[in-house]
This record gives structure tokens, sequence and C-alpha cells, in this order.
């Protein structure tokens, strides 16, 4: 997608979420949280496409690999040293969203009426969540990928040993058959991999964005940290957070119904009636990839006092 393009969308996302946003309370905090919605949309998309290059060159050399083993006819396998690449591949990708995470001023929701002290300390808190939490999903998200590779090169190659069987006459001989399979196998493979590494980039960008954005401490966070010793919700608020989708023809019904949601910040999303998520793209508590694969939806947190949810009047 060209800038110009992908500004224009930005522009139209924008206009949709302040025509949303309408019948918010506090408008110079609605504002904010139209800003932040949109800007991370915006370090989304960016994120995504500067992660692609990187994935295709980790794909082409498995795909090396790949037309290797089936040429001598064996079933491809990720060796250990490409799921070590991935993974690094993985960590960077992390790094830069929480990067662009750290750079967001949080401080409008972490610190109302703290001290510049407590300020700095609620950020290093966070700065030290990210790191937590990229050790934590890392190894799970290669795994996942990784397992999913070897089953689809299993079933490419399988469904060539089958294209083949009915379309190599018998008396070819047995080099000329191996050839026909790894051929076949790699026009499939080829074909596949291509739509896989937008939808790992989308994917992974997106969960670990939104799982980013979850570990901003709440204010119980910050009194077992004794960065604080209580706060005033009166006052401040309590900390909530909310579902927010592209609001286009894109997204699906299930998450339609999810745009505007909004509930405390330890709650767990309902989904579709039946799965329970964190945030969007949650896989840790048994969403099937129906609801996580491609998903572009983001979340936001705030302080209810200046917010109410719209989406159950």
């Amino acid at each position: 997608m060209a800038i110009n393009d992908w500004e224009y969308k930005t522009v139209n996302f924008a206009g949709r979420m302040i025509k949303v946003a309408q019948e918010k309370e506090n408008a110079s905090v609605r504002d904010e949280h139209i800003a932040e919605a949109t800007l991370k949309y915006e370090a989304r998309f960016r994120l995504e496409n500067i992660f692609v290059p990187e994935l295709s060159k980790h794909f082409r050399k498995l795909l090396l690999l790949y037309k290797h083993s089936v040429a001598v006819g064996t079933v491809p396998v990720v060796p250990d040293s490409m799921v070590t690449e991935l993974e690094s591949l993985l960590e960077s990708q992390y790094s830069h969203i929480g990067e662009f995470l750290q750079e967001l001023d949080y401080s409008k929701h972490i610190s109302v009426g703290f001290t510049e002290d407590e300020s700095n300390k609620a950020k290093s808190l966070y700065a030290l969540a990210l790191v937590g939490l990229i050790s934590e999903i890392l190894p799970v998200q290669a795994a996942t990928i990784v397992n999913t590779t070897n089953k689809q090169f299993t079933e490419f190659y399988q469904r060539a040993i089958k294209i083949e069987a009915e379309t190599v006459a018998e008396t070819v001989g047995a080099a000329r058959r191996i050839d026909s399979i790894a051929e076949t196998a790699s026009g499939l493979v080829q074909r596949s991999f291509k739509q896989r590494i937008k939808q790992i980039a989308i994917t992974e960008t997106g969960q670990f964005m939104n799982r980013g954005t979850l570990a901003a401490p709440d204010d119980e966070d910050l009194v077992n940290a004794g960065i604080i010793d209580d706060i005033d919700v009166e006052v401040s608020g309590t900390r909530v957070k909310q579902w927010i989708t592209k609001l286009d023809k894109k997204v699906r019904q299930t998450h339609r119904a999810m745009h505007g949601v909004t509930i405390p910040s330890k709650d767990d999303f309902v989904v579709n009636g039946v799965y329970r998520m964190l945030c969007p793209e949650d896989p840790m508590r048994g969403a099937p990839p129906a609801e996580i694969v491609k998903c572009r939806c983001e979340l936001v947190k705030f302080r209810s006092v200046v917010f109410k949810d719209v989406s159950k009047e």
C-alpha cells in the first residue's frame, strides 16, 4: 500500500472514530483517546511492513530447505537453527513495538497526580513489564509458527505425491518422479508462503501491540510495587480498557459486536458469547485462530471518570 493510500485511510479512520466518540463525555480527553487509537493504527501498519521483508528472507531460506529435502525424497522439517533465527526476528519486532509503546504518553493514564519521581518509577515498571512480556510470548509464538510450518510442509509434500501419482505416467523413472514431486510441492509452498508471511506480520504485530498496551501498570500494580500508597479513584477514576475495531467491511462480525465495549482492565472480554480474551488477539485463554489470525482490532486503556460504555446503552 502506498503511503498516500495509508494517509487517506488514517484520516478516514480518525474521522470515523470522532463520529463514534461524540457520545463520550470529556471532549479533550476524548480527543486524546481517539489520537492514541489512530496513532497505534498507523504505527502498527508501518511496523507490519517493516517486518514483512525480514520474514520473507527467512521463508526464502525455508523454501530452499524444502526444495532440497523433497529432491532427496525426505519430508522437510524446520531445523533448530532456523527456529532460533525466527525467535530472533520475532524478538526484534517485539522490541520495536515495545519502543513505540514506551514513547506513547502513558503518564495521562498511569500517573494522574503523581510526583515526577513516582511517574518515572511507573514508566520504569512498564519498561520491565514489556521485557517480561517478550520473554513470555516469544517461545510460544515461535513454536506455534514452526509447528504450523512443519505441518504445512508435510501436507504440501503429501499433496504433491498425490498430484504426481495422478499426472505422471508409471513408466517414468524414479528420479523423474522425485523431480516432479519437488516441482509440484515447491509451487504449492511458494503460493502459500506469500500469504503466510503477511498473515504472520499482521497477527504477531497486533498481538504484541495489544498485549503491550495491556501490560501498562494499573493502580494495584503501582501500589504492589511500592510506587504509590493508594489512589483516590473517585477523583482520578478507575482503570478500564476498551476494544476498538477498524469500523470497516473487513471486520469480522464477532469483533464488530465488541466495538466500544469497555470493562475493568483486569477483566476478560467475552467474544462471540464464548471466548474469554484479555485483549484483541489474545491466544492465551483458548480463543481459536478464527478470532485471532489477521485481526486488526486495537486495545485502548484509560480512566473511567471521563468515559462511559456507550455500547451498553
